[in-house]
């Protein structure tokens, strides 16, 4: 999170002549945050963006439910690893972080995402 602040704040300046499209994954840590913290740079250094979080991709309440369905590891067959599970994400497609651009976000936070979608923005 310090990274991110680290590098927002060295871009503002070049943020507030471009405008740019900016896109994050911070996949494993507080995505609300990292909007919250976009929304107070931004409003720091005089920028108005229009910042969309996309969210679902935490797994972890569906935990028992895997193990109880027999969910098995996808190559070895192994069982699903259940309690010693500390974390577990779904990665996005292109599908909601378009759908967000779309609706015009100028920048998306999500959390696990594909890289793909940067050519289906194209």
């Amino acid at each position: 999170m310090r990274e991110l602040k680290t590098t927002l704040e060295s871009l503002n300046k070049a943020l507030m002549i471009m405008k740019a499209l900016y896109c994050s994954f911070p996949g494993g840590i507080n995505s609300s945050a990292c909007v919250a913290m976009l929304k107070t740079l931004a409003k720091k250094s005089g920028v108005e963006f229009r910042i969309a979080e996309v969210t679902g991709d935490d797994l972890m309440a569906h935990r028992e439910a895997l193990e109880k369905a027999g969910v098995t590891e996808m190559f070895s067959g192994k069982p699903f690893p259940g309690a010693s599970v500390n974390s577990m994400n779904a990665y996005y497609g292109a599908g909601p972080i378009l759908n967000a651009l779309n609706r015009g976000a100028d920048i998306v936070v999500t959390g696990e995402a594909s890289r793909r979608f940067m050519t289906s923005r194209l």
